[in-house]
């Protein structure tokens, strides 16, 4: 930040670029205040920059309370089934669901990530929103099972933190919807393998087919969106 007598340079623009902006001394003493030789108004843009915005947080609640709904209901259902069973059907629908809503936010399927490094459209952060809801959610859920997998816990932990960067930076947003796609469009074979074991499918050919389609369709989806 270059200090003039009358006038002071500052840096504006989104998350403090390089476009420069002369401004009275005066009147930034008088509007954001002048502290041990930095101005507030520099804080104020980085606040607004990492601002997730109420759309985003009312989304991830509501998010949270449907798909503990969603369980309770098929839970009692399904009241004969493992707990485990019950969630896994509640995954099978959340993937089914990111799918589409990844498939709506993308704006060229000729570059499923383009354009790179830009800002997160609105579609893009509510695809992200439902997911992060399902994990914190799914994260919540698993606690209550039998067995408590640490890494399991580390896995939901990360992948919130990760996924709640676009939301704080508001950046990258096709980067991270295609990484979303990727894992969730294989996510229902793999839970239909346990689901069919449950049912007394296992060692079956329709168990086979979901073992043999879950591998093949990550790799598939894999050289879409990368290669």
């Amino acid at each position: 930040m270059a200090l003039k007598e009358k006038n002071v340079v500052i840096f504006c623009g989104h998350r403090l670029s390089s476009l420069k902006c002369t401004v009275p001394v005066q009147l930034l003493k008088a509007k954001s205040g002048f502290v041990g030789g930095s101005f507030s108004l520099e804080q104020k843009f980085w606040k607004k920059d990492y601002n997730l915005g109420d759309d985003v947080v009312n989304l991830i609640v509501l998010g949270v309370i449907s798909w503990t709904t969603a369980f309770l209901l098929i839970r009692k259902t399904f009241f004969e089934s493992s707990f485990e069973f019950c969630n896994r059907i509640v995954s099978t629908i959340h993937a089914t669901l990111a799918v589409i809503l990844v498939s709506l936010s993308v704006e060229d399927w000729s570059c499923p990530v383009c354009p790179l490094a830009s800002n997160s459209s609105p579609k893009q952060r509510q695809a992200l929103a439902v997911t992060v809801a399902y994990l914190i959610y799914d994260l919540i859920c698993c606690l209550f099972d039998e067995r408590v997998s640490l890494d399991n816990t580390v896995h939901h932990l990360v992948s919130i933190v990760g996924l709640g960067a676009d939301f704080a930076y508001q950046k990258c947003g096709s980067e991270q919807i295609a990484a979303l796609f990727i894992t969730e469009i294989s996510s229902p074979f793999l839970h239909a393998r346990e689901l069919l074991k449950e049912l007394g499918y296992r060692d079956t050919d329709l168990n086979l087919a979901a073992d043999v389609s879950f591998p093949t369709l990550q790799i598939q989806f894999v050289s879409l969106f990368w290669l």
